[in-house]
């Protein structure tokens, strides 16, 4: 199971997101489709009654959806996602920079 899966799962069933929202985790750190759906849901229904969803609301909207069983602690997974954002945002900055390298060195041939 990837990170994001566990994070989510620890989360409902610990039924506390305060370590995710110290962190500043949000919607834009999920990149699994389906992950980034079940946060909004879990997020959004947190700010309007004050708890996290039950799995019984959660299925309610997402039926597939299934917890999955986390032995490691939630700040242990909150690191691990930081660290794959991270990577992630190191891998896009390099393949700008390429990008933009390419382009650069394509414009100087032209000018020579």
């Amino acid at each position: 199971m990837n990170i994001e899966s566990k994070l989510l799962s620890k989360s409902i069933e610990s039924r506390s997101l305060a370590p995710l929202f110290e962190r500043n985790i949000n919607e834009s750190w999920f990149t699994d489709p389906d992950n980034k759906k079940i946060w909004l849901l879990v997020r959004d229904h947190f700010f309007k009654y004050g708890e996290v969803p039950s799995l019984d609301v959660i299925q309610s909207n997402y039926p597939n959806y299934k917890l999955i069983e986390v032995s490691d602690s939630i700040d242990y997974l909150i690191d691990e996602i930081v660290s794959k954002r991270r990577e992630f945002r190191s891998e896009e900055h390099t393949s700008e920079l390429q990008s933009q390298f390419r382009i650069s060195y394509a414009v100087f041939c032209l000018k020579k």
